[in-house]
């Protein structure tokens, strides 16, 4: 199995459930993009990759109310390709099991949007 390591932007609040054994699990996506600054002045996406992050155990719990949508982190674990099928035809996503998960700047809470100040 192939491993990663990437920093990317939470793409929507992380969702907390429990496996059949009781044990947690967190899930949230993460867009990593590659982007560079033009002549103009302008930036261009050069690409954008979205990963679909399952975090499992004691760690979960512990992130559940950290990552949030428009929060930055930095996720290192084990990366697989998953094909689908859904009503538009077929699909695939790249899902992470995560090994450890680094909040580097925390989202704003939603009353007031943007980014708050990280207070480590």
């Amino acid at each position: 199995m192939a491993q990663i390591i990437f920093t990317g932007n939470v793409g929507r609040d992380s969702e907390l459930r429990w496996t059949k054994n009781n044990d947690p699990v967190l899930s949230f996506s993460v867009s990593e993009s590659h982007s560079r600054k033009l002549d103009n002045g302008e930036w261009e996406t050069l690409r954008q990759q979205w990963f679909d992050v399952s975090v499992f155990g004691p760690v979960a719990e512990a992130l559940a109310n950290h990552v949030l949508k428009g929060a930055r982190v930095r996720v290192a674990g084990d990366l697989w390709r998953r094909d689908y099928e859904s009503q538009n035809g077929p699909g695939m996503s790249l899902d992470v099991r995560a090994i450890g998960v680094d909040l580097i700047k925390p989202a704003q809470p939603r009353s007031t949007g943007g980014w708050e100040d990280p207070a480590f």
